[in-house]
């Protein structure tokens, strides 16, 4: 709902049992013009859905103890179709323009957030393929080291045939010394490889940021289209709002 008389782009976002008792109860609380409609919806579980959309809608509330937010309408309403299963509805918001613009708004949300998931599974499988042979040298020298232990250890029991510790420890020292500064160029080597991954395949902050090329053939909006089907099969007269969420701007 909103009201002309308050401050310009402030709603009024939630649940009522009996709509025309609500608005009637807002205007008689000192208000100098009635409330107009913006929106309603019957919806199940509206005490749940009402929740959901004021922490959707959290950073736009001007205060904790009141249901008043500062956002456009047309958000408002794409919120609670996102966030409830609408039994019925009605559109009393004519803003076409509006409407687009928070549309567009959330189709290119969308798609930057696809993007940016490509982007980074793409990261992963480069680091993964082209980082395999950061492992290798690993393997094949462990392997020989293992060897050499394993020929001179007999050899080493003239020496310290009364103490095995010694021995054990004399076999690991070569191992030891290739681990600790193979395992530095190691992950050297995989944050240069990162930060390449990085620079082939970087997260866009913005839809603007996309490449032209990474974008798809923009196909009409699954949104739109429930939409426009909504606004001619969910339409209920005033008087069977109950139990339902309306949206209300000042």
């Amino acid at each position: 709902m909103w009201n002309e008389d308050l401050r310009p782009g402030v709603i009024k976002i939630g649940r009522t049992n009996d709509l025309r008792q609500h608005a009637k109860d807002l205007y008689s609380a000192g208000v100098p013009a009635p409330f107009r409609l913006a929106f309603r919806a019957l919806v199940d579980n509206y005490e749940e859905i009402e929740k959901q959309v004021h922490e959707s809608l959290q950073e736009h509330r001007l205060t904790k103890e009141r249901d008043f937010f500062e956002c456009p309408i047309a958000k408002a309403i794409f919120v609670i179709r996102e966030a409830a299963h609408i039994i019925s509805e009605e559109v009393y918001f004519k803003d076409e323009e509006e409407i687009e613009r928070e549309q567009d708004k959330r189709k290119q949300k969308r798609i930057l957030e696809d993007h940016n998931e490509t982007q980074k599974k793409t990261r992963e499988q480069y680091i993964e393929t082209e980082g395999i042979w950061l492992d290798k040298p690993s393997f094949y020298v462990t392997i020989f080291l293992g060897l050499v232990a394993f020929i001179l250890f007999p050899e080493m029991d003239e020496y310290f045939r009364d103490n095995s510790a010694i021995k054990w420890f004399l076999a690991a020292i070569p191992p030891f010394i290739y681990w600790h500064f193979a395992s530095k160029r190691y992950a050297h080597d995989y944050h240069e490889l990162s930060k390449k991954a990085n620079r082939l395949y970087p997260t866009a902050r913005s839809y603007d940021d996309i490449p032209s090329s990474d974008l798809e053939p923009v196909e009409p909006d699954q949104d739109s289209v429930d939409q426009e089907k909504s606004t001619e099969s969910k339409k209920f007269p005033y008087d069977r709002a109950k139990s339902g969420i309306n949206t209300s701007a000042e």
